[in-house]
């Protein structure tokens, strides 16, 4: 098996900066894939998770989030602004979780990685096969949910991410009693 046998299917780390080393070759003429850290996989490290935020959107139209500043018209997107936490019975941050992971699982997503306050869900493209992340972050203070979309690859997702988002709201207010629109004013920590 040896050296013939370099057969894994890695993603690449997330927040990494160098995305031209995936994959690498080491001068050997063989291709290899580095192991992210710890098994993390997600676009928002586990520190800005921490303080309540999630991962600016990357640059170019490939990406949005709710925590991107409003007058953003590339990233931010008017028409499906943070979500409020939904109605009675549901109106803790288990119901939120329970509501958003139904609402994403009638939408196709399929669940990467969950942690207290934080989902992560990823879609891959029926055609070229590439994976693009999508990222619910819930305030519970503020009974607010937050969300990040974003292609992986590439400069521009051509409308996909607006797109998913928007069928995921349509489909949040059509099957979430008591889900409430928050308005685009709604706080925001800073991306920084």
């Amino acid at each position: 098996l040896g050296r013939e046998l370099i057969a894994a299917y890695l993603i690449p780390p997330a927040n990494s900066s160098e995305e031209s080393s995936w994959p690498f070759d080491d001068g050997d003429g063989l291709y290899h894939f580095r192991i992210p850290h710890e098994g993390w996989d997600a676009p928002t490290s586990r520190e800005e998770i921490a303080a309540g935020k999630l991962a600016a959107p990357p640059p170019g139209p490939r990406g949005l989030s709710t925590m991107a500043d409003p007058d953003d018209t590339v990233h931010f997107f008017r028409n499906c602004p943070p979500l409020g936490f939904p109605g009675a019975p549901a109106n803790t941050l288990a119901g939120a979780i329970a509501a958003v992971k139904t609402v994403a699982g009638q939408q196709g997503f399929t669940l990467a990685n969950e942690q207290p306050k934080y989902l992560h869900f990823q879609v891959v493209s029926k055609r070229l096969k590439l994976i693009d992340d999508i990222e619910f972050l819930f305030l519970e203070e503020e009974s607010v949910i937050h969300y990040r979309s974003s292609s992986r690859s590439g400069h521009t997702d051509f409308g996909g991410n607006r797109k998913r988002m928007a069928q995921f709201c349509d489909a949040w207010f059509q099957i979430i009693p008591g889900a409430v629109p928050l308005s685009s004013s709604t706080s925001r920590p800073s991306l920084s």
